[in-house]
């Protein structure tokens, strides 16, 4: 958290042409236009953080495939897991895995 700031105030003071976005402050921003472009497109313009430009950032994770999707692994988990519960037991299972599941 604090690097990220810290990267904002160094790119506050250079000229857009000058900034140099980090490894870290990158996969951020992929990560943002993955989820809403539309919503970084509007960070981007109003200027309120440095964020690399949109086009700079496609020409970069053209080679990448970004995966939002469960693995399949889990899938699988889930799926064997399903079919052997009652339909009372897949409720109650659902609830336990929202409050006690992996926090990202």
């Amino acid at each position: 958290k604090l690097s990220f700031l810290f990267q904002q105030m160094i790119l506050i003071f250079k000229s857009p042409k000058a900034r140099r976005s980090s490894p870290s402050l990158l996969s951020i921003a992929l990560m943002w236009q993955n989820v809403s472009l539309a919503l970084y497109e509007v960070i981007f313009v109003s200027n309120i953080i440095s964020i690399p430009w949109a086009k700079y950032d496609k020409s970069i994770s053209s080679a990448l495939i970004i995966e939002m999707a469960l693995p399949s692994s889990t899938l699988k988990y889930l799926k064997a897991t399903i079919k052997s519960l009652e339909s009372r037991e897949k409720h109650i299972k659902l609830i336990i895995d929202e409050i006690f599941g992996p926090k990202d």
